[in-house]
């Protein structure tokens, strides 16, 4: 699929170093993220950062207060939710083109 011209513009400076083909293909593309809390989240969050299509998440578990010192995506308002939520709702706030798809069961072999 094409970048559109809001695309470029919001790309423009790493379009410089990928190509727009590069960043085509990363818009086309699918990362799987598990555990996506402290190092999890923040590889989510840079990867719609950076345009990535599609992002399926799987975390597992509600919002604690001792997630919020390492969790960037967790809010205090959040403690006692399912965390797979919110950290949907903060990437879709930074990027609202991504696709994602939340899965808020642990990862397994069956998943």
């Amino acid at each position: 699929m094409a970048l559109t011209e809001n695309e470029r513009k919001r790309f423009v400076r790493q379009i410089s170093l990928l190509t727009e083909e590069g960043q085509e293909r990363l818009k086309n593309a699918t990362a799987l993220v598990t555990r996506c809390g402290g190092v999890g989240g923040a590889a989510a969050l840079y990867l719609a950062a950076a345009g990535i299509g599609r992002l399926i998440m799987i975390h597992e578990g509600n919002t604690t207060w001792s997630n919020l010192n390492r969790m960037i995506l967790q809010t205090y308002d959040w403690v006692g939710k399912p965390r797979i939520v919110k950290i949907r709702e903060s990437i879709h706030r930074l990027n609202p083109d991504v696709e994602i798809i939340a899965v808020a069961e642990p990862f397994t072999e069956e998943l």
